[in-house]
């Protein structure tokens, strides 16, 4: 029985193998396929915005979403991504490059956690790394909005990077603590979101086995190199409001939530900007150095009126909108147009495939919630504090403190810290039911 077991074990290792290598090989193809068609898949603001960014910086008419001068400063945004774009637009003016460069962020993001899934199991199964590991290469909201110019490609690559030098060394050094450190300042430079990330951060220093001393010395380290990597832009910003920010997206989302939303002036269109398809979005007033004054008076005297209550379902809204999410619909027409063209009307087929496989990933969602928990308790039985408080910080403060406008693209940079918890869990799992054969394993 046991050798019988151990053929389909290995029979289902090489199958899994070759089918993250055909999945590879379809995220390259996919991302080609758009350059052979000349397809841009999206009609949405945000990829817009970054392509007229990069187009801007790379002109040398500033950092501005604006088509024509005046170039009103942006605020909103953050410059690591737009000056990633501007590199590839130096090659390809029409974003395909920025796109394949973006599976291969994203592969390697999924590499880096199937190293630590896989040392972290502590040899349990070869199969349980590489399962989810599939997952993540497949899973459908980061693959489709990676065909986009969009930011979370490059905020997961280097959030991954980050996580990876924390934990996979044997003996976490000054060294890898700066070079996390960087990372993460970077990835707040590609999105502020990564602001929420600061206590899973903190507290996996604080929590790490070593003497208090080398702790605090590990924050400081950590703290003084982010801020290095983020000081400049803050100090631009500074310079053009006279306030240290890191972007206006905060008392922005604090107005669409909790105000007049886009009824606010905050969000009234200054100027229009158009795509090479024609498509066209906004330059909102206050998104710019012009309007930033506008919108901190708005949040100031919202924030006198708006009740804890209101305050605290809007932040439970938001951590259901991750686990129910509600964009991907969005995402499967982003793997729609990418096929068939912006242009092309979706059949009724493809709409009930949208509607089906929305229920199915639902379920699955739901799963990898359930494993990720087993994977906290793993953690807990193998007394892996700073791990931990390393994931709940991040999961809790981006859940909970999210203004309750994270809908689940917004939340997707979260997905592969939980798909390496339920890895874990899975394994744990896996051990509880076969202890002997793993342990013969290790």
């Amino acid at each position: 029985m046991i050798a019988y077991t151990k053929k389909i074990e290995i029979l289902a290792y090489y199958f899994l193998m070759v089918a993250i290598g055909l999945i590879i090989v379809a995220k390259i193809g996919t991302a080609a396929l758009l350059y052979v068609k000349d397809i841009s898949p999206s009609p949405v603001q945000d990829p817009l915005e970054y392509r007229n960014l990069g187009l801007n910086t790379l002109a040398g008419n500033g950092f501005s979403i604006a088509e024509k001068p005046p170039y009103v400063p942006d605020l909103f945004r953050t410059p690591l991504y737009p000056l990633f774009l501007s590199a590839t637009f130096s090659l390809d003016k029409n974003g395909h490059m920025a796109i394949l460069l973006q599976q291969l962020m994203i592969i390697i993001s999924v590499w880096l956690f199937f190293k630590l899934l896989h040392r972290y199991q502590f040899g349990v199964s070869r199969i349980v790394p590489l399962v989810f590991s599939l997952f993540l290469l497949i899973e459908p909201r980061i693959w489709f909005w990676s065909l986009e110019t969009m930011t979370e490609s490059l905020f997961i690559f280097l959030t991954s990077l980050a996580i990876f030098l924390l934990l996979y060394p044997r003996m976490l050094g000054r060294t890898h603590i700066a070079g996390a450190a960087a990372c993460f300042g970077c990835a707040l430079l590609t999105r502020p979101a990564g602001l929420l990330w600061i206590p899973g951060f903190f507290l996996f220093l604080l929590l790490y086995r070593q003497p208090f001393k080398s702790k605090l010395i590990g924050i400081g380290i950590f703290a003084v190199m982010a801020g290095l990597v983020v000081s400049p832009w803050i100090v631009r910003n500074e310079r053009l409001v006279g306030k240290p920010i890191l972007s206006v997206a905060e008392p922005v989302d604090y107005i669409l939530t909790f105000g007049k939303g886009r009824a606010d002036p905050a969000w009234a269109c200054e100027s229009r900007i158009t795509d090479s398809k024609g498509r066209q979005g906004c330059v909102f007033h206050g998104w710019t150095a012009a309007g930033f004054h506008d919108t901190e008076e708005t949040v100031k005297n919202l924030r006198a009126t708006v009740p804890v209550f209101s305050f605290i379902k809007t932040n439970v809204l938001g951590m259901y909108h991750f686990w129910a999410p509600v964009d991907y619909k969005d995402s499967v027409g982003i793997l729609h147009n990418a096929v068939a063209g912006a242009g092309k009307a979706r059949s009724p087929a493809w709409a009930a495939f949208a509607k089906m496989s929305h229920q199915w990933y639902s379920v699955v969602l739901g799963f990898i919630a359930i494993m990720a928990v087993a994977g906290f308790v793993f953690l807990y039985k193998r007394r892996e504090f700073a791990m931990m408080g390393l994931f709940g910080g991040i999961i809790f403060s981006s859940n909970f403190m999210n203004f309750g406008i994270a809908s689940g693209r917004l939340h997707l940079i979260l997905l592969p810290s939980v798909v390496f918890l339920a890895g874990l869990g899975a394994a744990y799992m896996r051990h509880a039911n076969f202890p002997r054969e793993s342990s013969k394993k290790s």
